[in-house]
């Protein structure tokens, strides 16, 4: 599962005022990626000209924009790719077709049996523009030359000279090419897909959405990963490409359990704030004390199991400010064919399981007198709220499992 934030401290604001004018609030949000040997959070991306700890600094030719930004409700990466930049408009010195490939790199320094991957937006534009994202790597020797230029990445080009479209790996065996690698079971463009280059001793493999697809023997003696790389290419017309959960990563690196905290409105009754993002909950417990208290953690999800696969999503209420999310694809196409005079559409936020198997469920209660929800996975919760306050709540069963 990849880690995002829906975290937005205006949103936060706008539903804490709204809360305190009558109007009521429930959020839940998902956590930005723990650190191991570098994650680069989609909210706060440092971009230089030169090369700087810490940084995004450029390699052979800026985009036009680097930067964070909110997509389907999140905060991503956008790497921003202008006509204005093209080969004829360039300056003279990097007018030739080596610059239209045009990105930054971020220092790793990760040794073999590491990785570097991120998720890769492949829009609807793409299956008919002219579109190309790559994420690449730097690798070096044991005398720190550099050994090795590992890139996989996606593209769709309308030039028949320019190969076959879809997601491919450079192989460096002998002068280099393209390999063209099969297309995820079930693939459909405006969908997200993971994109894995691991270092191994004697190899590099690469992983498709956690398969993997290909393997290079030639890795010329690389023992370490000095950088990686998230690279668009210049085809002399403008687009955005979308890129989170960049990172580098020991192989057999575990994310840790993803806690979930909770909140409860000081004015709005029954608005509950559900959230696992670290900077929502920071700027929660700073900023917004006189509107929010926090209760502590709720429960923790377990990102590595397999269970726990269904998306659940997030909607925000455009009059009162308050929150909601569902993991029923169904409800979901309710609201949103039915209701977006009333919701927005966020974006999806964790993962959870439906499976009617695992044995931790998560029960929901609908405020009978703020048409909110609160959602709980402690049983003694479940059963207090559900005698004792009857004419607050209304519980209405299982929404979810946490698979542990």
């Amino acid at each position: 599962m990849k880690r995002t934030g829906l975290f937005n401290a205006a949103h936060l604001l706008v539903a804490a005022l709204l809360i305190a004018v009558g109007g009521v609030a429930v959020v839940a949000a998902p956590a930005l990626a723990e650190p191991a040997y570098s994650t680069q959070t989609m909210g706060s991306v440092v971009v230089t000209a030169t090369q700087a700890a810490g940084a995004w600094y450029t390699d052979r030719y800026a985009p036009a924009s680097f930067e964070s930004t909110t997509f389907e409700g999140q905060s991503r990466l956008r790497v921003g790719i202008s006509s204005a930049d093209s080969s004829s408009t360039r300056p003279p010195a990097y007018n030739s077709a080596f610059y239209n490939t045009q990105g930054r790199k971020f220092d790793v320094n990760s040794p073999v049996n590491s990785y570097v991957a991120g998720d890769l937006y492949i829009g609807a534009d793409w299956a008919t523009q002219n579109r190309r994202s790559d994420l690449w790597a730097t690798t070096s020797d044991a005398s720190n030359a550099i050994a090795g230029y590992p890139v996989f990445g996606f593209v769709h080009s309308n030039d028949a000279t320019a190969g076959a479209n879809g997601f491919r790996v450079f192989d460096q065996t002998g002068d280099g090419s393209w390999v063209v690698v099969p297309l995820p079971e079930g693939f459909t463009y405006g969908t997200w897909h993971n994109l894995r280059i691991q270092l191994n001793a004697d190899s590099f493999t690469y992983y498709l959405d956690g398969k993997l697809v290909y393997t290079d023997k030639a890795t010329f003696g690389s023992v370490r990963i000095d950088n990686m790389m998230v690279q668009a290419y210049n085809f002399s017309s403008s687009y955005d490409v979308y890129w989170d959960n960049v990172a580098a990563h020991p192989v057999g690196y575990v994310e840790p359990a993803l806690a979930v905290w909770r909140f409860h409105s000081v004015k709005g009754i029954g608005s509950y704030l559900w959230t696992a993002d670290p900077g929502e909950k920071a700027y929660t417990v700073d900023h917004l004390k006189t509107s929010w208290t926090h209760e502590g953690q709720a429960f923790a999800i377990n990102e590595n199991n397999a269970k726990n696969s269904a998306t659940q999503w997030r909607f925000r209420n455009k009059k009162s400010g308050s929150y909601f999310y569902t993991s029923d694809p169904r409800e979901k196409a309710n609201v949103e064919t039915n209701l977006t005079a009333t919701w927005i559409y966020e974006g999806p936020t964790w993962n959870v399981s439906r499976d009617a198997g695992v044995t931790s469920p998560v029960w929901r209660f609908r405020c009978l007198k703020s048409a909110t929800f609160l959602w709980t996975a402690d049983p003694d919760e479940m059963a207090s709220i559900d005698k004792n306050l009857k004419s607050t709540y209304k519980l209405e069963g299982i929404a979810y499992y946490l698979g542990k």
